[in-house]
């Protein structure tokens, strides 16, 4: 079964993690980590389905408002179109970790409107994370996941399920799915690990 949707965290799988306050509060703090942009197009060009969920509790925390948050979007959508890419749709989780909402990862509510709204069903679905609590907001709705060992992946990839496949970065596991249409279940390839 090939994928045909991807769910990407943002933060440590896409871009650099801000210095000093750890967010990314305005357009120009964003960087790219290198290849995530081409990594974008070529998933694209594949034919598969791009959503972002992303936690961003500097919202709650009052250290950027809605508008600034959506402005950092605009940026990145926009340099992902110009890379020749798209992404149909950005989940955000806005509160504090304390507020106990259902939608903070790991909570499974951001993947779960993900894949409702995209009409793809989790069997085609899988999300791409760098942190245990991506992997766990997956497994709650039901969607098998991948680590990249960017952001705090390599942190993570010691506390993940043995299971889990792991890629070097985005840009890995793009070359992966564009070359065989899509992971089948347990299947890994050069640029997959499993440790």
């Amino acid at each position: 079964m090939a994928v045909r949707h991807l769910i990407l965290d943002r933060d440590g799988v896409l871009n650099v993690e801000a210095h000093g306050c750890g967010y990314v509060t305005k357009p120009d703090q964003w960087q790219w980590i290198p290849g995530a942009l081409e990594a974008l197009a070529q998933l694209h060009q594949a034919g598969i389905r791009m959503s972002i969920a992303t936690n961003q509790s500097a919202v709650g925390r009052g250290l950027m408002t809605r508008a600034d948050l959506d402005s950092v979007h605009r940026h990145m959508l926009a340099d992902v179109v110009q890379a020749g890419g798209s992404i149909a749709a950005v989940y955000v989780c806005p509160h504090r970790p304390e507020q106990g909402c259902g939608c903070r990862k790991p909570a499974p509510g951001l993947i779960r409107s993900a894949v409702a709204e995209s009409g793809i069903g989790v069997q085609e679905t899988l999300v791409v994370g760098d942190d245990i609590r991506d992997l766990a907001a997956a497994r709650g709705a039901g969607v098998e996941a991948v680590l990249v060992l960017t952001g705090k992946g390599q942190h993570a990839a010691a506390l993940r399920r043995p299971a889990t496949p792991i890629y070097d970065d985005i840009g890995a596991l793009a070359r992966f799915l564009v070359a065989v249409g899509g992971p089948e279940r347990g299947q890994c390839n050069d640029d997959t690990r499993r440790f």
